[in-house]
């Protein structure tokens, strides 16, 4: 029987653990309970319709808007059919929801009565399809604090302009996080730079490796050779650079 040396036994337990990492550094775990490129297209579409909810201000016309949304004058009895019709109202077309009507059928709908705007929540308390495809603004906040009063829990979105928007409207708690997977992308994407250093864009910008790269953009030469960043942090970064966000699983 041959013996092995203990150098030659480090080496062994080097490569495997090396051909573990490259094996899994690109698999996400997932808590939406959709897998590739179903996931990565419906956070598209999520990203899409936030852009209308978020925008604008609050106005006269808009606060009676606000008070529905606030008394929960919601379309009853529920109707996917009628959802739909609402939330694929938005101008950004383009980007459809992978949702079919029997899925919708399994959620809690929320339509305001008169109007294309609403939400939905799956039953693990998932919010989902918040849109707001009418012409007023200002209604990301209250729209957000009527989908945790209705019980929903958790969400999660690409990384970006959502961070900051999510962070302050009743999710700042980040239960995970999931590193880009190219081979997921999904169909026209806009490969824009995100800036990881910046918490109103970034999940990652609190975390204290960041902080100290922020403060000293010179360690950025170096960055490859620096041992206190992990692996996935690196990615990370490289990624943003490239405008390829990670996933932010968000929690109440």
């Amino acid at each position: 029987m041959s013996t092995v040396t203990l150098n030659e036994l480090r080496n062994i337990v080097r490569e495997t653990l090396k051909e573990y990492k490259d094996t899994t550094k690109n698999i996400n775990i997932n808590l939406t309970g959709e897998t590739g490129k179903k996931q990565y297209e419906i956070l598209q579409f999520e990203q899409e319709l936030a852009k209308d909810v978020f925008r604008g201000s609050i106005n006269e016309q808009t606060s009676l808007i606000v008070q529905m949304i606030e008394n929960d004058e919601w379309e009853k009895p529920q109707n996917a059919k009628s959802f739909m019709t609402s939330l694929y109202s938005s101008k950004r077309k383009q980007f459809l929801s992978p949702y079919s009507e029997s899925e919708f059928n399994s959620m809690k709908l929320f339509k305001l009565k008169n109007y294309s705007i609403g939400y939905a929540i799956k039953s693990d308390g998932d919010i989902i399809a918040v849109h707001n495809n009418e012409s007023f603004g200002g209604l990301g906040p209250s729209m957000m604090k009527s989908a945790i009063r209705n019980g929903g829990t958790k969400l999660d979105h690409f990384d970006g302009f959502l961070t900051g928007l999510y962070s302050k409207n009743g999710f700042p708690n980040v239960k995970s996080i999931d590193l880009w997977n190219s081979e997921y992308a999904p169909d026209g994407w806009n490969y824009e730079k995100v800036n990881i250093f910046d918490a109103k864009t970034s999940a990652y910008a609190n975390k204290e490796e960041i902080k100290k790269l922020a403060s000293n953009p010179e360690e950025m030469k170096n960055i490859a050779k620096n041992y206190n960043i992990t692996r996935d942090l690196l990615d990370a970064i490289r990624n943003y650079e490239t405008g390829r966000p990670s996933i932010v699983y968000r929690v109440r």
